[in-house]
C-alpha cells in the first residue's frame, strides 16, 4: 500500500516553499555504487551446480551496479529434495544518486514431506542506498508473510526474529548485515536439521547493496555571507513575508492521516469457471518503487503482460515499476493483460498521484473473539483465521487470511461480507472500519473451491462497535 502517516491531533496544512538548491558536481571517477539481487540460493546439498543452487540472481557481478532483472516460475528440480517455490524474480536498478536491489519469492516450501515441512507465502527483501547531502545512505527492509509450520501459526512480520522447529530447521528472518560501505537484507535464512541434510542452508529473498569511494555528486557548501563592506550594489529589497500557515484543530478522538504516493486498486478476473487471477500493486515510497504482482493458483495463468498507457512494459508475473518514470501530473492507465486455459482477459485501472489528507474520528472495534475455522477441502485441511487490531481505524483493518494444507489444495477463495462480494487479494481479505457496521453482527462467508472435489462454504459471524 501507498506510504501513510499519522499526524498529531493538532494538524497544520502543509505548505512547500521553494528553494534553489546548490549545484552539484559529478562523483570523483572510479567511485561507484554495487549491487546484487538473489531470489534463492541453496548451499550444502549435493551434486547441485552453481546454477540450480542460485538459479534467480540480477547483476551476479556485483561490482559495479547495473540494472537487471531475472525471474523463475519455480525452483530447480535438482534442489526439489529440499524446497519448492511459485515463482522468484530479482531485479536491481542504479543511477547518479541510488542503487538499489530487490528480490521476491512467491509460495516457497521447505522439507514439505518431513510433516509438511515450513512454508510461507510471500517473501521480500529490498536494500539501497539514497545520497543525502553528498553522501550515501543506507535503507533496507523485508517481510515474511504467511509462514506455517508444525506448532506455528501463520506469521507476518518485518521484524527481525530466530525460530526453532524441531527436526525441520533453524529460521533467521528479517535479517540485515551492515559494513561501513555495504548493506545486506535476508527475508529468511534456514539451516536444516535432518542428520542426512546437515550443513545444507536456503537464503530464501536476498538483497545486496555497497559502494566504492563516495559515488554521490558532491555538494557544495553555501556562499558565505558577505558581511557589510562596501559595495557598489543595491540594497536588496526586503523579501515579502510568507504567508500564515492555516492550523486546523481536530476534534477530540480524531486522527488525521496523510496519503502521499500512487494508489492502484487491487482487481481479479476470471479465466474460465474456477480459474481466478488476481492482481495487486504494492507501493514502496522509499525505494520508489510501485510492485505489480499477477498470481492464480498453478496451471491457471499462462501469459502475463502489462500495459502502461499504450505501451507493453514488461511480461511476467511480477514487475519493478519505478515511480519516477511516471508523470504526478498525468492520469495512467495500466492494462493487466491475461492469458491461459484458452481464454484471455483484461484488468483496467486508472491512478494518479495521491497527495491530500484525511481525517478518521471513529473507528470498531471485534467484540469478543473471532475463532480460527478448520476444514476439510479437496482431501486436505484449510484454516480460516482472523487477524483482529486492538481498533479497526485509519491504516488498521481487520484481516481473515486462509492457509491450505499444502500448496496446491486450493484452486482459490472467494470472500462475501452480509452476502455482498468484497474486494480481496488471493487468499487474504482486509476490511476497514467503514466496511463494517457501527453496532450489530455480520457474516463473512468464504468459499474454498479445492483443486480436485467440492468447493466448500465457511461462515464466521462476529460483532463489532463503533469507537
Amino acid at each position: 500500500m501507498p506510504s501513510t502517516r499519522t499526524l498529531l491531533p493538532a494538524v497544520a496544512a502543509v505548505i512547500t516553499i521553494g528553494a534553489l538548491a546548490p549545484a552539484t558536481a559529478a562523483a570523483a571517477p572510479g567511485d561507484h555504487f554495487t549491487c546484487r539481487a538473489s531470489a534463492v540460493r541453496v548451499t550444502g546439498l549435493a551434486g547441485v551446480g552453481a546454477s540450480a543452487a542460485e538459479p534467480v540472481v540480477a547483476n551476479a557481478a556485483n561490482d559495479p551496479c547495473a540494472a537487471d532483472s531475472a525471474s523463475a516460475a519455480s525452483a530447480p528440480a535438482a534442489v526439489a529434495s529440499v524446497l519448492s517455490t511459485g515463482g522468484e524474480q530479482a531485479a536491481t536498478s542504479v543511477d547518479a544518486t541510488s542503487a538499489s536491489a530487490t528480490a521476491d519469492v512467491t509460495n516457497p516450501s521447505v522439507l514439505a514431506p518431513v510433516l509438511g515441512g515450513v512454508q510461507f507465502d510471500e517473501l521480500s527483501a529490498t536494500a539501497g542506498y539514497t545520497c543525502a547531502g553528498g553522501a550515501p545512505v543506507a535503507q533496507s527492509s523485508s517481510q515474511v508473510t504467511g509462514l506455517t509450520a508444525p506448532g506455528q501459526s501463520p506469521l507476518t512480520t518485518s521484524q527481525s526474529q530466530q525460530l526453532h522447529f524441531a527436526g525441520l530447521a533453524d529460521v533467521t528472518l528479517n535479517e540485515t548485515t551492515s559494513t561501513a560501505t555495504s548493506t545486506t537484507q535476508r527475508a529468511a535464512t534456514l539451516t536444516l536439521l535432518p542428520i542426512l541434510l546437515g550443513g545444507v542452508q536456503i537464503v530464501l529473498g536476498e538483497a545486496s547493496v555497497g559502494f566504492v569511494g563516495n559515488p554521490c555528486p558532491v555538494v557544495p557548501p553555501p556562499p558565505s555571507d558577505p558581511g557589510s563592506g562596501p559595495s557598489s550594489d543595491p540594497a536588496p529589497a526586503p523579501s515579502p513575508a510568507p504567508p500564515a500557515a492555516h492550523v486546523a484543530t481536530l476534534p477530540p478522538g480524531c486522527i488525521a492521516m496523510r496519503h502521499h504516493g500512487w494508489f492502484i486498486r487491487a482487481g481479479s478476473a476470471a479465466l474460465g469457471a474456477h480459474r481466478q487471477v488476481v492482481f495487486h500493486a504494492t507501493t514502496r515510497s522509499g525505494e520508489g518503487t510501485i510492485r505489480l504482482v499477477t498470481s492464480a493458483a498453478p496451471g491457471v495463468l499462462r501469459h502475463v503482460a502489462y500495459r502502461l498507457d499504450g505501451r507493453v512494459i514488461a511480461r511476467a508475473r511480477r514487475v519493478v515499476l519505478r515511480s519516477a518514470t511516471l508523470d504526478t501530473t498525468h492520469v495512467h492507465r495500466l492494462e493487466v493483460m491475461l492469458d491461459g486455459g484458452g481464454r484471455r482477459a483484461r484488468i483496467v485501472r486508472s491512478f494518479r498521484f495521491a497527495d491530500y489528507t484525511s481525517i478518521a474520528c471513529s473507528g470498531r472495534r471485534v467484540v469478543g473473539r473471532i475463532a480460527p475455522r478448520a476444514v476439510r477441502v479437496g482431501g486436505g485441511s484449510v484454516r480460516v483465521h482472523a487477524i483482529v487490531p486492538r481498533e479497526v481505524r485509519g491504516t488498521a483493518k481487520l484481516r481473515f487470511v486462509v492457509v491450505p494444507g499444502h500448496r496446491h489444495l486450493l484452486r482459490g477463495a472467494r470472500f462475501r461480507l452480509d452476502g455482498r462480494p468484497v474486494r480481496q487479494h488471493e487468499r487474504n481479505l482486509a476490511l476497514t472500519a467503514g466496511q463494517l457496521k457501527a453496532s450489530g453482527t455480520q457474516v463473512l462467508t468464504v468459499r474454498l473451491v479445492p483443486r480436485h472435489g467440492r468447493a466448500v462454504t465457511v461462515r464466521i459471524s462476529f460483532r463489532t462497535r463503533r469507537t
